[in-house]
């Protein structure tokens, strides 16, 4: 739906529609464990417009690669051990990368890795 003003009218049942999260998001994982900002936008289609899922972090697919995350986490927990492999690499990447840019030790990205996650799940369980 859009409004007089063009902008993107963002509602729940937009995504609501969609049954096999799982196989949407595992499908859209990089090679390297990420996930980026043309797979998370084709995956929650204009919900990711919302300003509130963007800016979660200075990098963009470390913040992508908490999304989609969180996306397994908020809709496909009781198919966990299906997807437990998926989601670590994708942890894995975020650590890697944030040692890197983030000049962190590994104990620290862990609980980083876990707050962007946390916030991730809090923003999209209101949108999807």
């Amino acid at each position: 739906m859009i409004s007089d003003d063009d902008s993107p009218v963002i509602t729940k049942p937009v995504v609501s529609g969609i049954k096999d999260w799982k196989t949407l998001v595992i499908s859209s994982q990089q090679f390297d464990g990420c996930w980026d900002e043309k797979a998370l936008s084709q995956i929650l289609g204009p919900v990711f417009k919302d300003k509130t899922l963007q800016g979660g972090h200075s990098e963009p697919k470390v913040w992508m690669t908490a999304l989609a995350l969180a996306i397994l986490e908020l809709k496909c927990m009781d198919t966990k051990t299906s997807w437990e492999v998926v989601a670590n690499k994708g942890r894995a990447y975020m650590s890697k990368t944030l040692v890197s840019i983030e000049k962190m030790d590994k104990d620290e990205t862990v609980q980083f890795v876990m707050k962007l996650i946390t916030k991730a799940k809090e923003i999209l369980s209101k949108l999807i």
